[in-house]
């Protein structure tokens, strides 16, 4: 029966996990949309402001290993070289 009781635990605490997970992977995808609305926008000063918060906002979920280095790193790189672009 003990077997069991902690079974369900750690099962609920997956479950709580992934919720929270998603979440958090809900935000970046959101952050990367604001992005790029502001990119088809031209509008700079936003956009450097936002891309500030992504980029902390993003390191820290990495180090949470929440997302690999790499793909924090592809996600940065790529969303610079847009803003790098952009002529106003």
């Amino acid at each position: 029966m003990l077997v069991n009781k902690d079974l369900k635990k750690i099962k609920n605490k997956y479950k709580k996990n992934e919720l929270i997970n998603n979440s958090k992977k809900s935000i970046i995808k959101n952050f990367i949309r604001k992005i790029n609305i502001y990119l088809l926008d031209n509008n700079k000063e936003e956009l450097k402001k936002i891309f500030i918060k992504f980029q902390s906002y993003i390191d820290s979920q990495s180090s949470k290993r929440l997302i690999h280095k790499n793909k924090v790193s592809r996600y940065k790189s790529r969303i610079m070289k847009k803003i790098n672009n952009l002529t106003i």
